[in-house]
């Protein structure tokens, strides 16, 4: 399966063997599945692999094609772990996680623990394709945790604009912070 974006799997074992192994190629390298729930993101800034149960392996790959590759650097995640990486890395570092942060997507809900408000916006901009401008750059490194409902991009906006006690305005696209 070749994925640009992000998407959420569960994948229950089966036969063992190449031609039954489910395999998520990303630019970046290639997830082999081991029977498990995990997410995978890849949106041109490396590629972001977290597992909510059983286990997944992981291999960076050493050059840009997606077939015939070879790989610089492989790790085992199980539940709980993240991996980020990017092709070429030749050492990978899984990191435990609140798996809920990168996962409640799916549950139409965004939820934040100690995270940067620059991730925030990011992710944002991601998910309802607007630009958003923060006026006072300080509060880019601002960390923030919680939950939101992912119902509306106002909701959203107004909720993280009542967190940080700034103002929010709105013009078509663009949403302006401050």
């Amino acid at each position: 399966l070749d994925l640009h974006g992000e998407a959420y799997f569960t994948v229950t074992s089966q036969a063992k063997g190449p031609q039954h192994d489910f395999i998520v190629k990303t630019v970046d390298g290639e997830v082999k599945v081991i029977g498990t729930r995990f997410a995978v993101y890849e949106r041109g800034r490396g590629t972001r692999v977290v597992v909510e149960k059983g286990c997944v392996k992981v291999l960076a790959a050493s050059d840009t094609g997606r077939s015939n590759r070879t790989f610089s650097a492989s790790a085992f995640l199980r539940p709980g772990y993240l991996l980020q990486f990017s092709r070429g890395n030749q050492s990978l570092r899984p990191q435990a996680v609140n798996v809920k942060v990168y996962t409640s997507w799916r549950d139409d809900e965004f939820v934040f623990d100690h995270t940067p408000f620059r991730d925030i916006v990011r992710r944002i901009e991601e998910t309802y394709g607007v630009h958003i401008k923060v006026s006072d750059k300080t509060l880019l490194k601002r960390s923030l945790s919680g939950s939101i409902e992912n119902s509306s991009l106002q909701i959203i906006t107004t909720a993280l604009a009542k967190a940080l006690q700034i103002p929010v305005h709105y013009e078509g696209k663009n949403i302006i912070f401050g």
